[in-house]
């Protein structure tokens, strides 16, 4: 929304969102047709679930993306910072250390570990 929109209209970009029912759409098709960020958002309905549940996906979340081609190395940052936001605002404090650990041990290629050190900031303690 823009105050005066009709003023500029002519120079506005008109924006369509899209919605998506993520619980409806099955995670299999989630990642067979969605691509890596995909994979990500298999996360989103999952942030509720039991502790050692949502461990168990990160985990496999995080290892689908250390697939991805060398030459999309970018786009492999991009969504584990997104993790690590998520894991951050979704998941209770108590769970952050375990959580991060299980980022960093999913992590199989120690060019991946060290950029996951390095994008890393010291998480607030309780």
């Amino acid at each position: 929304m823009v105050e005066r929109g009709e003023a500029f209209a002519a120079i506005t970009p008109a924006m369509d969102p899209l919605f998506i029912n993520l619980p409806a759409i099955p995670p299999e098709i989630l990642g067979e047709q969605g691509g890596s960020f995909a994979w990500v958002l298999r996360l989103i309905p999952q942030r509720k679930s039991r502790p050692h549940e949502f461990r168990r996906l990160l985990n496999g979340v995080v290892q689908h993306l250390e697939t991805m081609p060398k030459a999309e190395r970018r786009r492999w940052v991009e969504p584990l910072s997104y993790i690590m936001a998520f894991v951050y605002h979704v998941r209770e404090p108590s769970e952050w250390p375990s959580l991060q650990e299980t980022i960093e041990t999913s992590v199989r290629t120690d060019e991946h570990r060290q950029e996951i050190f390095e994008m890393r900031e010291p998480l607030p303690t309780c």
